[in-house]
């Protein structure tokens, strides 16, 4: 995605679980992309916690999670962790 335009990835249904969900936004840095959805990703609490501390640095500002099984508290890791990010 470095050296596009792209501003919106959608990556719902794909299984890509938590280190696909951490590696993912690790490639986010230095691109122009700033609506991410992972619905239906299979995302646990793990991966939404290292999803969330990748985005640091990111333009990214919205982000679709649902229908994963980040549950409580990987709601609470995700929200923690984006101190820092441009989510909103």
């Amino acid at each position: 995605l470095k050296g596009t335009k792209v501003h919106a990835v959608n990556l719902e249904y794909n299984e890509i679980g938590d280190a696909g969900a951490k590696d993912f936004a690790a490639n986010l840095q230095g691109t122009q992309v700033r609506t991410v959805n992972l619905e239906h990703n299979q995302i646990g609490a793990t991966g939404a916690r290292d999803f969330a501390v990748n985005l640091k640095g990111t333009q990214v500002h919205t982000v679709g999670l649902s229908l994963n099984q980040i549950g409580n508290d990987g709601v609470r890791e995700f929200a923690s962790n984006l101190k820092g990010t441009q989510v909103c």
